[in-house]
């Protein structure tokens, strides 16, 4: 009789966005991907928002623009707004940029308890913008076999439970030995099981938590083929000498594309019912001079608009508000862009905050005032406020 072993699933609802760097590492025993905001874009991570800070959780992967392919057990019961972050080069740099899921779709047949029927798609509510030729490709009819060069990527956590950076790692096919581990949880004809024995330096290579949803691939003319969705390991640990189990792309790929088709019909009647609301909720906002000599802005725009705010851009004498001269605190401290432009991310808020002056700004009178666009694009110009640069306050 065949003994039953538990399982875990790689998701790691673990670190926030705005926290500490930690030490680098992702895949157990894998290799660092150098500047993966160019060599391997397509490569996602999903994070969800906790008590107002976005955490992460899952590693996903670009097919089009605007949809990525994760695991169902990243999505499921999640009702909590979720962020697909793109261009970073480290988990918690402050590279790339956020882009809010509007839909979701995961496989009807999903089962929490026995990990099956793993598969899910991320809609994005805008467009990734990475080269058409570096976006992934499903892959349903590679024969995947002892010949096959299986890779692995994902942004989770490594053997020394650390994360920050995507790794990968190049695997080997090991049905017999997920199959003699996991009994009937491990079903070959809509799974797929690989690792690797190091045996030079005695230890295991697979996929660990954080990697949920990333992608097992084989290389095509230089392209991510996807075939397999990262699913689960055995419930003791990573490293330790059992395979990593993948959702098979062979068996899913009519489902998911079915599942592509569903999230893009979801998030233009989400879009719709956010427009209708849209038209009940005006776009308004305030420029003051607070009694500390700090300009304050205040806008408010519809709750229901994915995004929100889009940008929040300050003139001085009709002209743009440049760095040197201003700061925003509204969350983080960024500076403007040249256009004296603050563009929303997930990470900092434009909705209120003050402008901090600095001493790249003229002495003597100025008028400021503002403009705030919100994510469909209504502009507002705010109220404008007379002030005073002098040796105390400039």
């Amino acid at each position: 009789m065949k003994r039953k072993f538990g399982f875990m699933v790689f998701t790691a609802v673990i670190a926030t966005l705005a926290g500490s760097l930690q030490t680098a590492g992702a895949i157990t025993y894998g290799d660092n991907v150098n500047v993966p905001s160019s060599s391997m874009p397509t490569v996602v991570s999903l994070w969800v928002e906790v008590d107002g800070e976005l955490r992460f959780s899952c590693t996903a992967t670009l097919i089009e623009q605007q949809i990525a392919v994760t695991a169902a057990h990243c999505i499921q019961g999640e009702d909590r707004e979720m962020t697909v972050w793109v261009g970073n080069n480290r988990l918690f740099d402050s590279l790339g940029k956020g882009h809010l899921v509007d839909a979701t779709w995961y496989h009807s047949r999903y089962s929490s308890s026995q990990i099956a029927n793993d598969v899910g798609i991320l809609h994005l509510a805008t467009s990734a913008n990475i080269p058409k030729s570096k976006l992934a490709r499903l892959d349903g009819n590679t024969r995947l076999d002892a010949k096959t060069k299986f890779i692995l990527a994902g942004w989770g956590r490594d053997q020394n439970d650390d994360l920050n950076v995507l790794h990968k790692v190049s695997l080997k096919l090991k049905n017999s030995e997920a199959k003699n581990y996991f009994g009937n949880g491990f079903n070959e004809k809509t799974q797929v099981a690989v690792g690797k024995y190091i045996g030079s330096e005695g230890v295991y290579a697979g996929a660990c938590s954080g990697d949920s949803g990333g992608p097992l691939y084989v290389l095509k003319d230089g392209r991510i083929n996807i075939v397999g969705v990262t699913s689960y390991g055995a419930a003791a640990g990573c490293g330790i000498g059992v395979p990593s189990v993948f959702s098979r792309i062979s068996y899913y790929e009519k489902a998911i594309k079915k599942g592509i088709a569903e999230a893009k019909e979801t998030a233009k009647i989400n879009r719709i019912a956010r427009e209708a609301a849209l038209v009940q909720t005006p776009l308004t906002g305030t420029l003051t001079l607070d009694s500390n000599y700090h300009i304050k802005a205040s806008v408010s725009a519809a709750t229901a608009s994915i995004g929100s705010l889009k940008s929040l851009c300050f003139f001085i004498d009709n002209r743009p508000a440049t760095y040197g001269e201003i700061d925003w605190a509204g969350g983080y401290f960024p500076d403007p862009a040249s256009d004296g432009c603050f563009y929303s991310e997930s990470y900092y808020d434009l909705s209120y905050g003050y402008v901090y002056f600095n001493d790249g700004l003229a002495l003597g009178s100025h008028k400021m005032h503002a403009v705030v666009t919100d994510s469909f694009g209504r502009k507002k110009k705010l109220s404008t406020v007379t002030f005073t640069c002098d040796m105390w306050n400039c």
